[in-house]
């Protein structure tokens, strides 16, 4: 017992300080719940790695992870992981085929454990990866997929998210009339439950649809709401930059409106974000 404890002290330290060495000494670790603090260990490092930026050094943690969930039976923890194995490809490494690839690996646990929101997330982001990837079709399947099963559980805040990502796949294939529908129906839902942070990061979106298809004036309109919106709620300092990015660009001639105001207000953000080393 006190060798075991000695060996899993060491694996936990070198998990612990992002040194990603799977050890053959886990063999050693025959406890069921030793093998899942470990999990834990190597997870956690994943996710430090993750915060970090590092990509690769995350990826390797969650691995580890992976296998050793697995080796405990414990298949839905071992599916989160590879959920944050997909996100670190996408958002770090931005190699959106093995995002993709991990992606559907994690749905066909899911699907295994009869996990029904947790497939829905899964299929939803399936179809978000899809789209980038110029696979409408497919694309538009997922998601419809996502929307039923989170129908299924009665899960509305899926449904509105789910219908967000389909206007971002109309987007791609540029059909700005399909993508503002999604986008109107996917605000409904944000503004009956009066979540701010949804509807401006919507809204943001919203913008390049409207100028995109000459509705300037509707978007004029949207500016002017995310204004009101960030008066009276706390947004997201990369959510504002997009805003004052887009509001600049989309200008045009009328009376009290400023383009120039806005590109004042990103680089003064933009500069003081810099100045505390946040990029």
């Amino acid at each position: 017992m006190a060798r075991m404890k000695i060996i899993l002290l060491i694996l936990l330290v070198l998990a612990q300080s992002s040194v990603c060495l799977y050890a053959q000494v886990t063999l050693s670790v025959q406890s069921a719940d030793s093998i899942n603090t470990l999990a834990k260990a190597f997870q956690k490092t994943g996710n430090e790695s993750y915060m970090k930026g590092d990509g690769e050094q995350a990826i390797r943690a969650f691995i580890q992870a992976y296998d050793l969930y697995l080796q405990n039976n414990n298949t839905k923890a071992g599916a989160i992981c590879l959920h944050s194995i997909a996100f670190a490809y996408d958002e770090l490494l931005h190699d959106d085929k093995q995002a993709l690839n991990y992606t559907g690996k994690s749905i066909a646990i899911h699907r295994d454990i009869g996990d029904t929101l947790e497939m829905a997330n899964m299929y939803k982001y399936a179809g978000m990866l899809k789209g980038r990837l110029g696979m409408y079709s497919a694309a538009k399947a997922d998601i419809d997929m996502a929307i039923n099963l989170f129908r299924q559980k009665e899960y509305a805040p899926g449904v509105a998210v789910s219908m967000f990502d389909l206007a971002l796949v109309y987007i791609g294939e540029k059909k700005p009339d399909s993508a503002i529908y999604y986008l109107e129906r996917a605000k409904e839902y944000w503004v009956a439950v009066d979540n701010p942070g949804r509807i401006f990061n919507l809204n943001n979106v919203y913008m390049d649809v409207l100028y995109s298809a000459k509705e300037t004036m509707k978007c004029r309109a949207i500016i002017n709401e995310n204004e009101e919106i960030m008066g009276k709620a706390k947004i997201f300092f990369r959510d504002k930059l997009d805003f004052y990015s887009k509001a600049a660009k989309y200008s045009f001639k009328e009376p009290g409106y400023n383009s120039g105001r806005y590109a004042s207000l990103y680089t003064q953000l933009s500069d003081s974000l810099n100045k505390q080393g946040i990029e």
